[in-house]
């Protein structure tokens, strides 16, 4: 037997309700099986009529699927505390819950026509496309526009800001969508345990106060973090202005044969001709890698022959012996130049990055916030990265180089990250396994020992 068509109803067939619902007829079936439509108007064995309120319930439960992730055995909960209250409650309910964050108009648009209104540059929607932030090639949800807002925001400033910025974005959303997921969870407990009516008005009601919290939350932690790292900033700085690295002992250069060393390196060195060039080099690197700065000093002043004072060499051991001996503005002047004339020079640039932060400490008093300390300390820092990303250079130089740049890593505020890292290198250096020939290498490694707080009878303390 037929049922008669209801008086007032819009009734239609699966076709019609396929195509306004925006879904396919066996998504309906598939529906209807789990009970999150309810049943037709059967008009005969294969006729079924269908009316507005499936439309509506389609559609809330494609946006509650497709947008709020819900899954079916929620939704169908949902639907079923709904029915048992309230009826065709359950429909205006539960659209409430999915209105909560209103549809921009330009939902549905694709999302790369948008970003070109909004200006945002393509290899800024590219790169936000790679990190996640949005689909380039997708169309608008919910919410999309004003993360493309802000994407444009990002993509005002210059390539290094561009880059800064959207990899802080990607950091938020790591943690906003952890944030999220607890949320949902502390509010569908509430629904499924209480009165959906409340819990919605609830979730309404604290969106903006919570959304204010966040944000002066946020404000509040990083103006926290700014005054810490500075303080730890400044600590370090003082700190960095003892940091010097000490000589090695007489018994370690006895043990060394750093005396024999010296006399055939100065006989050498007092000869005439092209070997007497490499024999001074030999020896003023002898008296750097012990740590004899007053000797390296002396020898650059009287037996350095024509022609030389420009070498990039010698500009690095007279920086190396003045910034020892406590004269850092014309140490970081000859270093500076040695870098310039020699950019592949990395252990006179490791020594520069570092003394620029030694060189902190004794303007005694200035704010570790003024730019000056900022640009100086950045900058050092820079120059130390510069030259431990050369993995061509000696080896002898690149112990140095691994020295110096842990050294100053662990004067470094906690937040940078850098300290295990640093703590690994020394500790490296601390247990390397050197002839006591190897002066330079004793004295680096007894150094790396007293940076980790052990003791050392290879170095003068």
């Amino acid at each position: 037997m037929r049922t008669s068509k209801p008086r007032g109803a819009r009734m239609m067939k699966i076709a019609e309700l396929a195509r306004r619902a925006g879904v396919s007829r066996e998504t309906i079936h598939f529906y209807l099986r789990e009970g999150l439509l309810p049943r037709p108007r059967k008009a005969g064995q294969t006729v079924a009529f269908y009316d507005d309120q499936h439309v509506e319930r389609l559609l809330l439960v494609r946006r509650l699927r497709e947008e709020k992730f819900l899954p079916i055995s929620v939704i169908r909960r949902l639907l079923r505390e709904g029915r048992v209250r309230a009826g065709r409650r359950d429909i205006e309910l539960l659209s409430e819950i999915s209105q909560l964050s209103p549809p921009d108009d330009t939902e549905d648009r694709p999302v790369a026509a948008v970003a070109r209104e909004l200006g945002v540059p393509p290899e800024v929607l590219a790169k936000a496309g790679t990190l996640g932030l949005v689909d380039p090639t997708g169309k608008l949800g919910p919410g999309d526009r004003r993360v493309l807002e802000a994407i444009s925001e990002a993509g005002r400033g210059g390539p290094a800001a561009r880059e800064m910025t959207l990899a802080d974005m990607r950091l938020c959303q790591r943690h906003v969508e952890r944030m999220v997921e607890a949320e949902a969870r502390l509010f569908f407990d509430r629904l499924l345990a209480g009165d959906p009516g409340d819990a919605v008005a609830a979730l309404g009601a604290g969106r903006a106060a919570v959304a204010r919290f966040v944000a002066a939350y946020r404000a509040r932690c990083l103006h926290s973090v700014v005054d810490r790292t500075l303080a730890e900033i400044d600590a370090g700085i003082a700190l960095a202005g003892d940091s010097a690295t000490r000589p090695l002992s007489q018994a370690a250069r006895e043990r060394g044969g750093y005396e024999g060393l010296l006399a055939e390196l100065g006989a050498r060195a007092a000869a005439s001709g092209a070997p007497q060039v490499e024999a001074l080099f030999a020896l003023a690197r002898l008296h750097f890698g012990v740590g004899d700065h007053e000797a390296l000093a002396s020898l650059l002043r009287r037996s350095l022959p024509p022609g030389l004072a420009d070498d990039p060499r010698v500009l690095f051991f007279a920086g190396a012996a003045r910034c020892e001996l406590r004269d850092l503005a014309t140490g970081l002047q000859l270093l500076a130049q040695a870098v310039a004339l020699a950019p592949g020079f990395s252990l006179a640039r490791a020594m520069y990055g570092a003394t620029l932060l030694r060189a902190l400490a004794a303007r005694g008093g200035t704010p570790p916030s003024s730019g000056s300390v900022l640009a100086d300390g950045t900058r050092g820092i820079a120059e130390l990265d510069r030259a431990a990303g050369d993995e061509g250079a000696p080896a002898s130089d690149r112990r140095w180089i691994l020295y110096l740049g842990a050294r100053v890593a662990m004067l470094l505020p906690p937040i940078l990250g850098r300290r295990d890292a640093a703590r690994e290198r020394l500790e490296d250096l601390a247990g390397l396994e050197v002839e006591p020939a190897d002066l330079e290498g004793v004295r680096l490694r007894g150094n790396a020992r007293l940076a980790l707080g052990l003791g050392s009878e290879d170095v003068v303390e």
